[in-house]
């Protein structure tokens, strides 16, 4: 007995194997796949270098501490969060005269993207989107 197969049902039975594999992978990457990454821009708007900016974070599975270091003036490093917005997050900031400032930042933030401007002494943030 043999079985033939018009090219219409050839092309629709490979039609229907190239969908489901499509929808079975974006189905397996989306379970298995980390969070959306929080963006957090921090720009050196001082004269100076600085020596190390710091970012921690956390939740119940983990805790997280990034270090930015020699951040040259006018320079903006994109630093990626592995946290959501709206849980806030302690970044320490290490002048290069020796004085530090500290702050817990994003808070009450909705946004996936802050841009953190060091100024002489002092933070300021601003969501970006």
């Amino acid at each position: 007995m043999t079985i033939q197969l018009s090219l219409r049902q050839i092309l629709l039975t490979a039609a229907f194997v190239v969908v489901t594999a499509v929808i079975s992978a974006n189905w397996w990457i989306g379970l298995h796949y980390p969070a959306k990454p929080l963006y957090v821009v921090i720009l050196n708007m001082t004269e100076h270098i600085l020596p190390s900016v710091t970012i921690e974070h956390g939740n119940m599975d983990l805790q997280e501490k990034i270090m930015a270091v020699q951040i040259r003036p006018g320079e903006r490093r994109v630093i990626t969060l592995n946290h959501e917005p709206a849980q806030g997050f302690n970044i320490d900031v290490n002048f290069q005269d020796g004085e530090k400032t500290s702050a817990c930042i994003g808070k009450f933030s909705q946004k996936w993207h802050l841009r953190v401007s060091v100024l002489p002494g002092s933070i300021e943030v601003a969501e970006v989107r």
